[in-house]
């Protein structure tokens, strides 16, 4: 039935009126293709029995790093999964599944390539030739425990590294691994970074100075039904947020008017009021031009910049650092005169937003100054008018000024920020741009408003995580922790220059756990040919039989989302917790992560309470939420009905309805404002908001001989690697395509469906090529998460990307992953270069 759909011979009420007619107790319509969330999939019988009646229904969670974090109703008949349905959640509008929830749930979980039991490499095979042997569980832990303490007795606990992505929402999931280097002594390699998501964070740092409990804060997606309109900025939720697609349709059938900003026009853009193409990496240049244009017309939110942002503080023109008096009061000028301002208090009324220059008296001198607002208005009529951040971004000025009048004469106004903006080498100043936009027009701290990228209960819980929990050898004394025990936090953005050199030490051995590093790390060959041939010791838990599990000397068999015995589930954008109960039994010897680490922590001896079942885990992680004190106390969690939580699976954390971020107009930023101004990046020359060109551009001199911007975004059929071999996945995205504008793929003499291999000075890859008008001329597209094997010659296309340190960020937090930032050439196959 699918593939008459897939064909367009089958309209959705034609297929709904037929499901319905055969009885078929749940579809959905996902993207076009609706998909009947009825049928097992079994070597037995292929689409399994959907008829036989269910031994049992289990309310499960599925989390494989995508907005949505759903639950699962799992209908289970001798302990196999027959059926699955959408979950109930307290707010109906959270009731959804997709089509890569279904598949994981069907196929994922009965895959062929499952890895079953204990497995170790082939003696006498090398990494990558995937020669394996099964092995018991105690061989595994009395083999691994002794390398791992040979490794500490020659190089030092610190060689040994563990690290984790998000494969898995869980907490216990994530972070059991890092509770097992902490105990260990080991390092931590930190992911945030490699994972091309740090630039929102810093962006958020220098604007808003991104305390805890404001930790990636977003406004709730209901919202935006009084939203008179909202900026989505880099986002193509109708593939990447399919789940909560729903809100933003509702939101424009309300009257809000929706604008997309992005350089492919994706089935996000289609459903948009207005579609606004630009050059990519060149959103700050856009978000400048438009701020240029609202201030000079007058059209920006005098009071709300004058009290809430650090606009009126005066910075000296000799070293471009804040005025300050002897007690570190800052100034602000009122009447043509300065006065001390202390940090976090109320600005006067009257103070001056453009005095001009003023004098200040510091240090027995008088040093001239100017008003924040004053230098960045000088940068904005200098740098960004609209002809000239037109110039830049290729959008028509007269677009972007109809854009910025309308943005700010709506009120309110809503932004939301996806990934799609920070995945530059300067993401960061893209994140802040945006961010400044929306204080400038008094959209920050505004229901119906704000500036989102995330505004869901996962980093929430995250940062309440419970140290004692985390770091239990750190935080032995909660209250007096030791940071010179435990895990050393070593950024993994720095892992080819760490094998290198050796420094800050030596890595021997690499334990990796909810990563599809062999699909999802940029520059695989390096990682082939530079890191695991220095590695003694290669472990990773895995359910399949990854691109990365083929490197490892021992593959772990881990459990699905649908056999985990416990854990405890944030979201991306709801602010709702879920506690993840077992449907089935695990499979094979499948153990939950936690249980592998606790296993060989107590045959290891290690510190920290490792007898605890993952049940017993999250009972103390819940029962610590409430009440953490000190800078990791989170008010979300504090009121939390623990036992609702268990029993019904789902409880809201303990914000109002209706909650704001940012609504007290508090910011733990040097000034106590929103801040226009960052005097801890003087030493980059980024103090005051500028646009810096991308690092692999078109006007780079690589232009020359690499003239295509390749981007490599999200698909509505996978979330990263983790659906990309399952059969029904396969159906409707069968291969990867690069998606090429017509022009481009002409003058290459390359049409639509042709073989091109694409490359730059780093690697090459074969793919399919599509040919489109809708992407912007000179970029190029690639959905990711798929396997080398995949594609023509068993190539990749993260061999041609790049992490290029950028010392900003690494002042900030760490230099962020850019894998949209990547200049390449492409030909037909088979050519010669």
């Amino acid at each position: 039935m699918n593939n008459f759909l897939k064909n367009g011979m089958l309209s959705r009420r034609t297929f709904l009126g037929l499901a319905s007619a055969a009885g078929l107790t749940s579809a959905i319509d996902y993207g076009g293709l609706v998909t009947a969330a009825y049928a097992a999939e079994s070597p037995e019988k292929p689409y399994g029995a959907f008829a036989a009646r269910p031994d049992k229904g289990v309310r499960a969670v599925c989390s494989p790093n995508c907005t949505g974090t759903c639950a699962i109703n799992t209908y289970v008949k001798n302990d196999k999964i027959v059926r699955v349905e959408p979950g109930d959640f307290p707010d109906p509008a959270y009731k959804r599944i997709c089509i890569k929830g279904i598949s994981y749930a069907m196929q994922r979980v009965y895959h062929p390539e499952r890895v079953k039991y204990p497995m170790k490499r082939a003696e006498g095979s090398k990494r990558g030739e995937g020669k394996f042997e099964r092995i018991s569980w105690e061989q595994a832990y009395r083999e691994i425990a002794s390398k791992l303490d040979a490794i500490k007795s020659k190089y030092g606990s610190k060689a040994c590294a563990w690290t984790t992505m998000t494969g898995n929402y869980g907490i216990l999931a994530t972070y059991s691994g890092a509770r097992f280097a902490d105990c260990f002594g080991g390092t931590n390699l930190e992911t945030l970074g490699i994972m091309g998501d740090l630039a929102s964070n810093m962006g958020f740092m220098l604007t808003t100075g991104m305390p805890p409990h404001h930790s990636q804060e977003g406004h709730t997606l209901d919202q935006l039904m009084d939203s008179k309109m909202a900026l989505m900025w880099g986002c193509n939720f109708a593939e990447t947020s399919t789940v909560d697609m729903h809100f933003y349709l509702d939101a424009q059938e309300n009257g809000m008017k929706m604008v997309v900003i992005d350089p492919k026009f994706s089935p996000m853009a289609a459903k948009a009021d207005r579609y606004v193409q630009l050059r990519p990496a060149t959103d700050a240049a856009l978000a400048y031009g438009m701020i240029q244009h609202i201030i000079a017309q007058n059209l920006h939110d005098k009071e709300y910049i004058r009290a809430n942002t650090s606009a009126c503080m005066l910075v000296r023109t000799d070293n471009k650092k804040h005025a300050t008096d002897k007690d570190g009061n800052f100034f602000v000028a009122v009447k043509g005169k300065a006065v001390p301002f202390k940090q976090g208090s109320t600005v006067p009324a009257d103070a001056d937003l453009l005095p001009g220059e003023i004098s200040v008296t510091q240090d027995g001198k008088s040093v001239k100054c100017k008003s924040i607002f004053q230098i960045f208005t000088e940068q904005m009529n200098s740098k960004y008018t609209p002809e000239k951040a037109s110039a830049i971004c290729e959008v028509p000025a007269e677009t972007i000024k109809t854009m910025a009048s309308e943005y700010a004469k709506a009120r309110p106004a809503a932004i939301y920020v996806s990934q799609g903006t920070q995945r530059y080498y300067n993401g960061h100043l893209s994140f802040r741009a945006v961010l400044i936009l929306g204080a400038i027009c008094g959209n920050i701290g505004k229901r119906s408003g704000g500036v989102s990228w995330t505004g869901g209960t996962l980093f929430k819980a995250i940062f309440a995580n419970p140290p004692e929990w985390q770091t239990p050898v750190k935080f032995a004394d909660p209250d007096k922790p030791d940071m010179s025990k435990g895990f050393t936090p070593v950024s993994m953005t720095k892992i080819f220059d760490i094998m290198k050199t050796g420094k800050p030490h030596t890595i021997k051995s690499l334990w990796v756990t909810c990563y599809g590093i062999g699909t999802q790390a940029p520059l695989r060959k390096r990682w082939i040919e530079e890191v695991y041939p220095k590695l003694d010791l290669f472990v990773i838990n895995e359910n399949m039989m990854t691109d990365g599990a083929v490197y490892a000397d021992y593959i772990l068999p881990v459990t699905s989302y649908y056999e985990q015995k416990a854990d405890i589930v944030g979201s991306w954008m709801n602010l709702y917790l879920q506690y993840r109960k077992p449907a089935i039994n695990p499979m094979f010897e499948a153990k939950d992560d936690v249980e592998i680490f606790s296993e060989l922590a107590k045959r290891m001896k290690l510190p920290g309470n490792w007898d605890m079942t993952p049940e017993e885990h999250c009972d103390f992680i819940l029962k610590t939420y409430k009440t953490t004190k000190g800078p990791f106390r989170n008010v979300a969690f504090e009121n939390m009905d623990t036992a609702k939580l268990k029993a019904d699976g789902v409880v809201r954390i303990a914000y109002p309805v209706g909650y704001v971020p940012f609504s007290d107009q508090q910011f733990a930023t040097q000034t106590g404002k929103f801040e226009l101004y960052s005097e801890s990046m003087l030493p980059f020359s980024q103090e005051v908001p500028l646009f810096m060109e991308p690092y692999e551009g078109k006007y780079n001199s690589k232009a020359k001989k690499y003239p295509l911007v390749m981007m490599n975004t999200h698909s509505r059929y996978s979330a990263h690697s983790t659906h990309r071999k399952l059969r029904w996945i396969n159906e409707v995205e069968p291969e990867p395509t690069l998606m090429m504008n017509a022009e481009d793929a002409k003058t290459r003499g390359l049409k639509d469906g042709d073989t091109a291999e694409v490359f730059n000075d780093r690697g090459t890859y074969k793919v399919k090529i599509l040919t489109s008008t809708g992407i912007k001329k000179g970029v190029l597209n690639i959905n990711e998460g798929w396997w080398a094997g995949q594609f023509p010659g068993n190539t990749h296309y993260a061999d041609l990307l790049h992490i290029e340190q950028n010392p900003a960020q690494n002042a900030l937090l760490d230099t962020n992953y850019a894998p949209y930032d990547n200049l390449v050439e492409v030909k037909p196959a088979g050519g010669t270069k």
